[in-house]
């Protein structure tokens, strides 16, 4: 058992592992690697694919490259950024079709 944090930090900074603090902003909480693919569904905001009985069936990945560059996101970091942005997306998804 490790004595306190800075001892955790030292062990986890040994094997290249940080124990990172969410990042807090308007009320949403967001660990720091999972927050690039955030900035992403936030700014993906307006893409959604709607039904015409307003079922929402995903986003239009269409715009993804485009929406990537103007958020700068590094070419290494897209695939990671990506795949996060679509557990995102699956969440959002089962959120948006509940049906009560």
């Amino acid at each position: 058992m490790y004595g306190g944090d800075a001892n955790v930090d030292e062990a986890l900074a040994a094997f290249g592992l940080y124990a990172e603090q969410p990042i807090e902003e308007e009320g949403t909480e967001c660990y720091p690697d999972n927050w690039q693919a955030l900035q992403l569904l936030r700014a993906m905001g307006t893409q959604w694919r709607v039904t015409e009985r307003a079922v929402v069936t995903g986003l239009h990945y269409e715009s993804l490259a485009s929406v990537m560059d103007l958020l700068q996101i590094p070419p290494a970091k897209r695939p990671d950024t990506f795949w996060a942005l679509r557990e995102m997306e699956s969440e959002a998804l089962t959120v948006f079709n509940k049906r009560s």
